[in-house]
């Protein structure tokens, strides 16, 4: 095992006989000499640290894919946040998760785009096979061959085609769910394909579909599936109206994932059928 402060030259001196050793860079920071499967010769650095009497061990960055310099940096931004009382390792894993949450919801927004885009596509190519088959029938009659008659209609065709498409286009747009919750300002969307009957709830006349308990099973069940997450905690839920129809209903829920003393707000919608869908919280620049 090496001792001593480590040098950019001692890195580039690393060879087979130190495949396997560690090598200490002081205060924690040490690397691990491995061989990877190209056959090259690389050091992981991780940081030593405890939490409590609890010791714990984070990969920070591997040379020579990041410099000793920048491995250096990255580890005291690892200390300060542990001096603040966040664990780097519950950190980076709240912020993988919202990450991916993230990615999910954006995800979710190209796939209705792409509906969009599909649907309008489709739209354009029947109204131009209806239209040729029009030509080949009916224009052909015609002594000048229909010439006249189809300049006329090439010039209303943005009208013509908007007219026949933009039923089917206006279907497919999503829905904004706009919500407030202690003070923060969440945004959602959600297709107008998946509104139903088993999301209308009339108030005083009949039971809500969904109960709260089953709203947070479900918002359970969705998180697992995106992720493994730990300690997780309830800081609201609400019921609220969608505001484009008084009959449909859906639950807005906040939940806080904590690493150390940072906590990570998370929002959901709840709709009455069961369905969870990610929402963001609105950046302050644009609210």
């Amino acid at each position: 095992m090496a001792t001593g402060r480590l040098t950019a030259a001692r890195l580039k001196a690393v060879s087979d006989k130190d495949v396997g050793s560690i090598l200490n860079d002081g205060d924690g920071l040490r690397g691990r000499v491995r061989r990877n499967r190209a056959g090259e010769i690389t050091v992981q650095f991780e940081y030593k640290y405890r939490v409590g009497t609890k010791h714990r061990t984070a990969k920070v960055e591997q040379w020579p894919k990041k410099s000793l310099a920048e491995i250096r940096s990255l580890c005291r931004d690892m200390k300060t946040a542990l001096s603040k009382g966040n664990d780097p390792i519950e950190a980076r894993k709240a912020e993988k998760l919202e990450n991916r949450l993230e990615l999910v919801q954006q995800i979710e927004k190209q796939k209705q785009e792409i509906e969009r885009i599909a649907v309008e596509a489709a739209a354009k190519r029947s109204f131009s096979d209806a239209l040729t088959q029009w030509e080949k029938l009916e224009l052909a009659r015609r002594k000048d061959g229909g010439k006249e008659a189809m300049r006329s209609i090439k010039k209303l065709m943005p009208f013509l085609l908007l007219l026949f498409c933009g039923k089917a286009m206006a279907y497919e747009n999503p829905i904004e769910i706009i919500e407030y919750i202690d003070d923060v300002k969440v945004v959602a969307h959600i297709n107008k394909s998946a509104i139903n009957q088993k999301l209308r709830w009339k108030p005083f006349e009949s039971p809500l579909p969904l109960s709260i308990v089953d709203a947070l099973q479900a918002v359970q069940k969705y998180i697992k599936s995106h992720g493994e997450i730990t300690d997780v905690k309830l800081r609201g839920i609400e019921l609220k109206r969608m505001a484009h129809d008084e009959k449909l209903w859906h639950y807005l829920v906040k939940l806080n994932y904590k690493s150390g003393e940072d906590t990570r707000p998370h929002f959901f919608v709840v709709l009455m059928d069961g369905k969870v869908i990610s929402a963001l919280r609105e950046p302050e620049s644009i609210k």
